[in-house]
């Protein structure tokens, strides 16, 4: 196994898994998990969460409106005593095959020509406060709301409130990286969002974003996971919300009868997904543009 870390001009060979972290515009982490295994080899991470996946009792058909309402999850145990940590970072040298690979090509910076998953056009977001990135200021009046926002969620929430839900972010990548071209072939994605009783502009404005900036071929899905939310807005409201055509029907929420916390709650939404890749984003976080190829890129390059 060994955890990798991409470069700009070169990619690391990758085994059996890929730990791949990116920061995002509001600097919230990204983790993406690929199950890897070489042909006749058995390894443990990935026969433990196949074995989670089919054997689990939590494995029952989807209510309408695509809730679960999640069980409680006991004695879920994981050993890592067979799997050991090998940090080797080798650049794949172009000129050689990719085993397992033959018909997948190798991305390639092409200057000038704009890559083949960068959108034709910059997405424009409605105008408004925030827009863009710009600061949404303060006002005396709301002085008292802010101090109750920051004792409740942490940040303000208030001007959060008023920001789109579709807004967009600055694009603060190399200038060099929307010339890149990935495979045209590329494995699906189902991305994980934890969260429990989280704002209701901050939580959404990260599912809109997952769906703006993430090419739709890519995206199997988006599974929400409601750690024992006990909040009004993340009731009905959002069971209703979900079911908007703008999210394509990609949009399904998983609810834990109790507190998990996050890694068992991680580990819920993943048995819950069905996609090959599996990306765990925080609640309170905006996508950039085109931000999943070039993550799912290594994995189809190396698997």
């Amino acid at each position: 196994m060994s955890i990798t870390i991409s470069g700009r001009r070169h990619y690391c060979t990758i085994r059996r898994i890929v730990l791949a972290s990116f920061a995002f515009f509001a600097a919230s982490p990204l983790l993406v998990i690929f199950l890897l295994q070489e042909p006749g080899e058995s390894f443990g991470l990935e026969k433990s969460l196949r074995n989670f996946r089919s054997n689990s009792t939590l494995d029952h058909k989807i209510p309408e409106g695509n809730i679960k309402v999640q069980p409680d999850l006991k004695d879920v145990q994981y050993s890592s005593k067979n799997n050991r940590v090998n940090r080797l970072h080798q650049p794949v040298n172009k000129a050689q095959q990719v085993v397992g690979h033959k018909n997948i090509e190798l991305p390639v910076l092409k200057e000038g020509i704009i890559g083949n998953y960068e959108p034709r056009m910059p997405r424009k977001g409605p105008d408004g406060p925030g827009e863009g990135g710009k600061k949404v200021g303060r006002i005396p009046e709301e002085e008292e709301q802010y101090a109750q926002s920051y004792k409740e969620h942490g940040f303000n929430m208030v001007n959060s409130e008023k920001i789109s839900l579709d807004r967009t972010v600055p694009d603060l990548r190399d200038s060099e990286c929307k010339f890149w071209h990935y495979p045209s072939k590329l494995p699906l994605s189902s991305v994980v969002i934890v969260f429990c009783n989280e704002g209701w502009s901050t939580l959404m404005r990260t599912v809109h974003s997952v769906i703006n900036e993430t090419p739709p071929e890519l995206l199997l899905e988006i599974v929400m996971v409601d750690d024992f939310s006990d909040k009004e807005h993340l009731q009905t409201k959002l069971e209703d919300y979900i079911k908007i055509p703008f999210f394509q029907n990609k949009v399904k929420l998983v609810r834990n009868v109790k507190r998990e916390g996050l890694i068992r709650s991680r580990i819920i939404g993943a048995q819950h997904a069905r996609a090959e890749v599996l990306i765990f984003l925080d609640a309170h976080c905006e996508c950039s543009p085109n931000w999943l190829p070039p993550l799912v890129a290594e994995i189809a390059v190396n698997r």
